[in-house]
């Protein structure tokens, strides 16, 4: 009997571990990978930490109203070996980010790469579908 309830704790531990392993990384589902767009705006904040980075870019529309998108990127040290520098863009800075839009349409993604104006290209450039995890796909729109 010690022997079955040893046993049932040890099957209980795992299960429990591997559970708290799960719900602690998100996936992709909020973005659709099947679309790129790249987005023409200034940087008004980039966060360079962990687990993912982010920026805030500011793209103003055909009829002049700004809107911030919200885009996620993947890890500093990721990044570092796509060629990015923790100082690559800061606010200010007009670039080129190409991403994965949200699917509900709200204005974000997850970032697949960045052209500055002096045309440093990082990550994937636009349109390439260059680095990233999903295969190479053909743009869509530009803002």
């Amino acid at each position: 009997m010690k022997i079955v309830m040893m046993s049932i704790a040890t099957l209980v531990m795992v299960v429990l571990s591997a559970l708290h392993t799960a719900y602690g990384h998100h996936s992709g589902a909020p973005y659709d990978s099947t679309r790129q767009i790249t987005l023409e705006g200034v940087v008004k904040d980039w966060s360079w930490r962990n687990p993912h980075s982010s920026l805030r870019l500011a793209v103003t529309g055909i009829n002049g109203d700004e809107t911030v998108w919200i885009i996620e990127g993947t890890s500093p040290n990721i990044l570092i070996k796509q060629g990015w520098k923790r100082t690559s863009i800061k606010p200010g800075d007009k670039i080129k980010a190409t991403i994965h839009p949200l699917r509900g349409g709200k204005p974000g993604g997850s970032l697949l790469g960045v052209v500055t104006t002096d045309g440093t290209v990082l990550g994937a450039p636009p349109g390439s579908g260059g680095v990233s995890r999903t295969p190479q796909k053909k743009q869509e729109q530009t803002y």
